[in-house]
Protein backbone atom coordinates (compact mmCIF):
# COMPACT_ATOMS: atom_id res chain seq x y z
CA UNK A 1 0.00 0.00 0.00
CA UNK A 2 2.78 2.48 0.83
CA UNK A 3 4.27 1.62 -2.21
CA UNK A 4 1.69 2.16 -4.21
CA UNK A 5 0.84 5.50 -3.17
CA UNK A 6 4.72 6.41 -3.55
CA UNK A 7 5.50 5.46 -6.86
CA UNK A 8 1.59 7.25 -8.21
CA UNK A 9 2.22 10.35 -6.05
CA UNK A 10 3.82 13.57 -7.86
CA UNK A 11 7.29 14.44 -6.70
CA UNK A 12 7.37 17.92 -4.86
CA UNK A 13 9.62 20.72 -6.48
CA UNK A 14 11.00 21.21 -3.14
CA UNK A 15 14.95 20.47 -2.27
CA UNK A 16 15.72 16.96 -2.22
CA UNK A 17 15.92 16.67 1.83
CA UNK A 18 12.04 18.13 2.04
CA UNK A 19 11.08 15.94 -0.59
CA UNK A 20 11.97 12.98 1.57
CA UNK A 21 10.85 14.69 4.68
CA UNK A 22 7.25 14.95 2.76
CA UNK A 23 7.54 11.48 1.29
CA UNK A 24 9.17 10.02 4.88
CA UNK A 25 5.92 11.76 6.71
CA UNK A 26 2.98 10.19 3.99
CA UNK A 27 4.64 6.67 4.42
CA UNK A 28 3.94 7.17 8.46
CA UNK A 29 0.43 8.04 7.82
CA UNK A 30 0.13 5.16 5.48
CA UNK A 31 0.51 2.83 8.66
CA UNK A 32 -2.24 4.46 10.34
CA UNK A 33 -5.07 4.76 7.71
CA UNK A 34 -4.24 7.61 5.11
CA UNK A 35 -6.06 6.16 2.49
CA UNK A 36 -9.22 5.28 4.47
CA UNK A 37 -12.23 7.61 4.61
CA UNK A 38 -12.39 7.32 8.76
CA UNK A 39 -8.98 8.24 9.28
CA UNK A 40 -7.83 9.85 6.19
CA UNK A 41 -8.76 13.27 7.14
CA UNK A 42 -6.24 14.09 10.18
CA UNK A 43 -3.31 14.96 8.33
CA UNK A 44 -2.79 18.38 10.48
CA UNK A 45 -3.04 16.71 13.28
CA UNK A 46 -0.51 14.16 12.50
CA UNK A 47 1.72 16.93 11.24
CA UNK A 48 1.69 18.62 14.73
CA UNK A 49 2.43 15.31 16.10
CA UNK A 50 5.32 14.25 14.02
CA UNK A 51 6.66 17.98 15.26
CA UNK A 52 6.69 17.65 18.75
CA UNK A 53 10.02 15.55 20.22
CA UNK A 54 9.26 12.52 22.23
CA UNK A 55 11.26 12.92 25.36
CA UNK A 56 11.30 9.69 28.37
CA UNK A 57 12.16 10.18 32.32
CA UNK A 58 11.48 6.62 33.23
CA UNK A 59 14.17 5.02 32.02
CA UNK A 60 13.16 1.85 29.78
CA UNK A 61 10.76 4.07 27.78
CA UNK A 62 14.21 4.72 25.51
CA UNK A 63 13.01 1.48 23.82
CA UNK A 64 9.62 3.09 22.35
CA UNK A 65 12.27 6.10 21.53
CA UNK A 66 13.84 3.31 19.68
CA UNK A 67 11.29 1.69 17.78
CA UNK A 68 10.21 5.09 16.52
CA UNK A 69 13.52 5.92 15.17
CA UNK A 70 13.39 1.74 13.44
CA UNK A 71 10.76 3.09 11.26
CA UNK A 72 12.85 5.41 9.46
CA UNK A 73 15.70 2.42 8.51
CA UNK A 74 12.49 0.71 7.42
CA UNK A 75 11.59 3.38 5.62
CA UNK A 76 14.92 3.70 3.96
CA UNK A 77 15.00 -0.17 2.74
CA UNK A 78 11.77 0.07 1.46
CA UNK A 79 12.23 2.67 -1.13
CA UNK A 80 16.11 2.01 -1.46
CA UNK A 81 17.54 4.71 0.46
CA UNK A 82 21.01 4.70 1.48
CA UNK A 83 20.43 5.97 5.22
CA UNK A 84 23.70 7.34 5.76
CA UNK A 85 23.02 9.96 3.11
CA UNK A 86 20.28 11.29 4.33
CA UNK A 87 21.84 11.62 7.54
CA UNK A 88 20.84 15.04 8.08
CA UNK A 89 16.77 14.69 8.02
CA UNK A 90 16.50 11.17 9.17
CA UNK A 91 19.31 10.46 11.46
CA UNK A 92 20.43 13.16 13.56
CA UNK A 93 17.20 14.01 14.89
CA UNK A 94 15.10 13.07 18.22
CA UNK A 95 12.30 10.64 17.86
CA UNK A 96 8.82 12.46 16.98
CA UNK A 97 5.58 11.90 19.27
CA UNK A 98 4.32 10.58 16.12
CA UNK A 99 6.94 8.05 15.42
CA UNK A 100 6.88 6.57 19.08
CA UNK A 101 3.09 6.06 19.11
CA UNK A 102 3.32 4.04 15.58
CA UNK A 103 6.14 2.40 16.42
CA UNK A 104 4.43 1.66 19.85
CA UNK A 105 1.03 0.70 17.88
CA UNK A 106 2.94 -1.91 15.35
CA UNK A 107 5.09 -3.35 18.97
CA UNK A 108 1.13 -3.96 20.14
CA UNK A 109 -0.13 -5.26 17.26
CA UNK A 110 2.51 -7.51 16.01
CA UNK A 111 4.30 -9.27 19.62
CA UNK A 112 0.72 -8.92 21.70
CA UNK A 113 -2.25 -8.59 19.98
CA UNK A 114 -1.56 -10.11 16.62
CA UNK A 115 -4.66 -11.69 15.25
CA UNK A 116 -4.00 -13.71 11.78
CA UNK A 117 -7.94 -13.51 10.92
CA UNK A 118 -7.96 -9.76 11.51
CA UNK A 119 -4.67 -9.15 9.81
CA UNK A 120 -2.82 -5.93 10.44
CA UNK A 121 -4.65 -3.90 13.20
CA UNK A 122 -1.55 -1.31 13.89
CA UNK A 123 -4.16 1.49 12.47
CA UNK A 124 -7.23 0.49 15.22
CA UNK A 125 -4.13 0.63 18.19
CA UNK A 126 -2.70 3.98 17.40
CA UNK A 127 -6.19 5.72 17.18
CA UNK A 128 -6.98 4.25 20.27
CA UNK A 129 -3.82 5.71 21.78
CA UNK A 130 -5.03 8.86 20.49
CA UNK A 131 -8.20 8.81 21.40
CA UNK A 132 -7.60 7.35 25.05
CA UNK A 133 -5.41 10.80 25.72
CA UNK A 134 -8.11 13.07 24.25
CA UNK A 135 -6.84 14.36 21.21
CA UNK A 136 -10.49 15.01 20.37
CA UNK A 137 -12.40 18.42 20.28
CA UNK A 138 -14.91 19.74 22.59
CA UNK A 139 -17.62 17.37 20.51
CA UNK A 140 -15.58 14.55 21.58
CA UNK A 141 -14.30 13.67 18.02
CA UNK A 142 -10.79 13.83 17.43
CA UNK A 143 -9.60 17.10 15.39
CA UNK A 144 -9.98 17.36 11.80
CA UNK A 145 -8.34 18.91 8.40
CA UNK A 146 -11.54 20.91 8.38
CA UNK A 147 -11.55 22.52 11.45
CA UNK A 148 -7.88 22.32 12.73
CA UNK A 149 -7.19 25.98 13.77
CA UNK A 150 -3.99 27.63 15.17
CA UNK A 151 -5.12 27.39 18.68
CA UNK A 152 -5.07 23.38 17.51
CA UNK A 153 -1.73 23.56 16.85
CA UNK A 154 -0.72 25.11 20.54
CA UNK A 155 -3.20 22.77 22.18
CA UNK A 156 -1.23 19.55 20.54
CA UNK A 157 1.72 20.77 21.44
CA UNK A 158 0.62 20.96 24.56
CA UNK A 159 -1.09 18.03 25.19
CA UNK A 160 2.26 15.97 24.55
CA UNK A 161 3.58 18.04 26.78
CA UNK A 162 1.43 16.77 29.34
CA UNK A 163 1.83 13.12 28.19
CA UNK A 164 5.71 13.33 28.01
CA UNK A 165 5.96 15.21 31.93
CA UNK A 166 3.35 12.41 32.81
CA UNK A 167 1.02 14.91 34.28
CA UNK A 168 -1.62 12.29 34.42
CA UNK A 169 -2.83 10.20 37.28
CA UNK A 170 -1.94 7.57 38.46
CA UNK A 171 -3.94 4.75 36.99
CA UNK A 172 -3.16 7.17 33.68
CA UNK A 173 -6.09 9.13 33.09
CA UNK A 174 -5.52 11.53 30.53
CA UNK A 175 -2.64 9.11 29.07
CA UNK A 176 -2.48 6.61 26.75
CA UNK A 177 -3.46 3.31 28.18
CA UNK A 178 -5.98 4.71 31.19
CA UNK A 179 -7.46 1.81 33.01
CA UNK A 180 -9.69 1.52 36.59
CA UNK A 181 -8.24 -1.19 38.58
CA UNK A 182 -4.92 -0.36 39.43
CA UNK A 183 -2.80 -3.00 41.49
CA UNK A 184 -1.23 -2.58 44.14
CA UNK A 185 2.16 -0.68 44.46
CA UNK A 186 1.66 0.58 40.63
CA UNK A 187 1.79 4.45 39.72
CA UNK A 188 1.53 5.08 36.08
CA UNK A 189 3.64 8.40 36.33
CA UNK A 190 6.90 6.05 37.59
CA UNK A 191 5.55 3.28 34.94
CA UNK A 192 7.23 2.78 31.70
CA UNK A 193 4.99 2.75 28.82
CA UNK A 194 4.87 -0.76 28.00
CA UNK A 195 3.89 -1.95 31.22
CA UNK A 196 0.89 0.61 30.73
CA UNK A 197 0.17 -0.79 28.15
CA UNK A 198 0.39 -4.38 29.04
CA UNK A 199 -2.35 -3.08 32.06
CA UNK A 200 -4.22 -1.71 29.87
CA UNK A 201 -4.61 -4.44 27.44
CA UNK A 202 -5.15 -7.02 30.09
CA UNK A 203 -7.85 -4.91 32.31
CA UNK A 204 -9.51 -4.09 28.10
CA UNK A 205 -8.93 -7.25 26.47
CA UNK A 206 -8.73 -9.60 29.36
CA UNK A 207 -8.49 -12.93 26.49
CA UNK A 208 -4.54 -11.96 26.52
CA UNK A 209 -2.13 -13.29 28.29
CA UNK A 210 -1.47 -11.56 31.66
CA UNK A 211 2.50 -12.61 31.32
CA UNK A 212 4.39 -9.12 30.85
CA UNK A 213 7.32 -9.44 28.48
CA UNK A 214 9.96 -6.92 28.83
CA UNK A 215 10.91 -4.88 25.75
Amino acid sequence: MARDLYKHTRIPTEKETERIAHFYFKWLYSWVGMDTKQYGKYWRLLENLHSCEFKWFVDNDVNRATDGIKLRFDFCSEYGYDIHEIDEYLINKPCSFLEMLIGLARRIDSDIMWDPDAGNRTCYWFWTMLKNAGFVNEKGTLRCDETFSPDDMIWVKNKVQFLVNREYDLRGKGGLFPIVALPDGVNFKETELWYQMQFYLNENFPVIDDTFVGL
